[in-house]
């Protein structure tokens, strides 16, 4: 590449950075949430209850009710980006919304979980897929939530209660909160 082609993209990689910094405060001012911080140990005691064995990379971790969770959700624009098999698919959903959730909101509690996905009527297996594990803070304690980054649907994960999705059962069997 041209040395004046790689100037002129450094120019706009900065004028880029500028508009996402601009509109991540936005956001982040627009939201008011009220997020509450855990040590890892709740997380994982919590996440161990509904069978889970999380993967967990800090120390604190900062938690908002699920209606603010749906709030967001339905702004977020993970949803809208157009699949491509294997390069830009369901485990890039997954990682850039739990990403995305970190650097917009201060919140580390959406997860990405994997799995396989089987006909919830015939228990036939589909595949493998990538998905979200929200962990939110309610008045009676912590909720989980598998949520699809892919179409914004969401179910609330309790134990031995079959995840399903539209035409897919969720079975987990990864996750981690980072």
């Amino acid at each position: 590449m041209a040395k004046a082609n790689l100037n002129k993209l450094r120019r706009y990689r900065k004028i880029a950075a500028s508009v996402e910094k601009v509109g991540a405060d936005a956001l982040g001012r627009a939201f008011k949430l009220d997020r509450v911080c855990y040590p890892a140990s709740s997380l994982q005691a919590f996440l161990e209850t509904l069978g889970l064995t999380p993967g967990l990379s800090d120390r604190k971790y900062y938690f908002i009710p699920f209606e603010d969770w749906k709030n967001i959700i339905e702004v977020d624009w993970v949803n809208e980006k157009e699949y491509y098999s294997d390069y830009w698919d369901c485990d890039n959903y997954g990682w850039l919304f739990s990403a995305r959730m970190a650097m917009l909101f201060k919140v580390n509690t959406a997860g990405r979980g994997s799995g396989t996905l089987h006909n919830p009527n015939t228990g036939k297996f589909l595949g493998n897929h990538a998905f979200n594990i929200i962990v939110s803070r309610e008045t009676d304690g912590f909720h989980a939530w598998l949520y699809e980054p892919m179409n914004d649907l969401y179910t609330e994960i309790t134990k031995n209660k079959k995840l399903v999705l539209k035409n897919w059962e969720y079975r987990l069997t990864w996750n981690n909160f980072f």
